[in-house]
């Protein structure tokens, strides 16, 4: 069993970062685990060069390969700010009704992509290839984002709260 990144790293709080994750979870469950040494918030062309270094196309094809998938649901207005949006850019990805992020994809409440980042690891599109899909994100400000990504990724099992939760059945009602 081997434990990897699905993306690379974002922000600067090393305890949540991607790789600090993947090493704890596969500590704990006594596999190996592989790192991805590339931050996640790239321009498009740093992006295109990295995908072809060997280490990081390598650890992309186990991600792309994998049983199961582990992934946060952000509000798209917050990951957004911590992917480097400029304040336009933000302003615009609200404005066009953004509610969630997944993947570097902002998503609308009806689960439309309507905006995406580029990203080094698997891509949205690429998702409904895996077995097995976690999502995991908690707090009654979710709700809206996790409503987005589940009608994105169908058949996915979510991990949340209990005020998520009631916020969820509040607006599907």
């Amino acid at each position: 069993f081997r434990s990897v990144p699905a993306r690379g790293g974002l922000g600067r709080n090393v305890e949540t970062q991607a790789n600090t994750l993947v090493e704890d979870f596969a500590k704990k469950i006594n596999a190996n685990y592989r790192f991805m040494h590339v931050p996640d918030n790239l321009s498009d062309e740093a992006t295109k060069t990295l995908i072809k270094e060997k280490d990081v196309s390598e650890t992309i094809e186990k991600v792309r390969n994998a049983d199961i998938i582990i992934f946060g649901i952000g509000r798209a207005e917050i990951m957004a700010v911590k992917r480097g949006c400029s304040a336009k850019e933000v302003e615009d990805i609200v404005h066009r009704g953004a509610v969630g992020e997944a993947f570097g994809c902002y998503f609308d409440i009806d689960g439309n992509v309507i905006f995406s980042s580029p990203i080094i690891g698997i891509k949205n599109s690429e998702i409904g290839k895996i077995k097995n899909v976690i999502a995991v994100a908690a707090g009654k400000d979710k709700a809206k984002a996790i409503i987005a990504v589940g009608k994105q990724v169908g058949s996915a099992v979510i991990i949340t709260d209990e005020g998520a939760a009631i916020e969820i059945i509040n607006l599907l009602k």
